[in-house]
């Protein structure tokens, strides 16, 4: 005996998304909403659409690679794989604009053919469908020519959770529009030596005191306190 599993395919229209908790949600007419509702989370896009002459209520969860937060309005593909008792649907939204990428819960990925972003929005801010948050609160950006921009809206710090190299194969410059502060419990450089600058500068030329022979220099200090902390965790 063979068993037909027939899947209706429909082109749809979004009419409400489902943003808070659902076990008590009851649709209509509709007597196996406890099968989708159930342990329902609301990351996961829940949304409720029609199907010109067909549904008028029917509830779909998003394809598992589908990131994008959907839009009241939204035209999407909707997948009925139960049609006997719509007990399980999913969706797929149709790309409808330039933008490659997604955003969901007031994050961003955006890629063009200049550069690639990734960053953080105001979430209670509503965004059209093809419409770029082009100012989010802070984002990380790579060009195509590699250059990398990291924008803040307030004060920033950088964890590393661990040792850390950086090798720069090259000549390195580090500019800084204020103060620039160092805390380490020990500090070493090179075993180089400096060459004098007539009149200026910080380092110590004379390596050791003419009168007595006492070095006057040395590659490491010690017993300073480090300002380093852990990273805060986030739920």
């Amino acid at each position: 005996m063979t068993i037909e599993h027939k899947i209706d395919i429909y082109l749809g229209v979004v009419t409400n998304i489902i943003k808070q908790p659902t076990t008590s949600l009851k649709i209509p007419g509709d007597p196996h909403e406890e099968d989708m509702l159930s342990g329902h989370d609301a990351q996961e896009h829940m949304i409720i659409a029609a199907v010109p002459g067909v549904y008028e209520h029917l509830r779909a969860l998003p394809e598992k690679n589908n990131l994008e937060e959907p839009k009241i309005g939204d035209r999407v593909i909707i997948y009925v794989w139960d049609p006997v008792y719509n007990s399980y649907n999913t969706y797929r939204k149709l790309q409808e604009n330039d933008i490659v990428g997604f955003r969901a819960h007031g994050k961003m990925l955006d890629i063009t053919h200049d550069r690639i972003k990734v960053g953080v929005f105001d979430e209670t801010i509503e965004y059209s469908e093809d419409e770029r948050p082009e100012t989010p609160i802070s984002h990380v950006e790579m060009d195509k020519y590699g250059n990398i921009l990291v924008h803040a809206s307030n004060d920033t710090t950088v964890y590393i959770e661990g040792n850390t190299t950086i090798n720069v194969l090259g000549d390195c410059t580090l500019k800084v529009n204020g103060k620039l502060t160092t805390n380490a419990t020990i500090w070493e450089g090179n075993q180089g030596t400096v060459a004098p600058t007539p009149g200026k500068g910080p380092f110590c030329a004379i390596p050791v005191c003419p009168y007595t022979g006492a070095p006057h220099v040395g590659y490491i200090s010690s017993g300073g306190q480090s300002g380093a902390e852990p990273c805060p965790k986030h739920d």
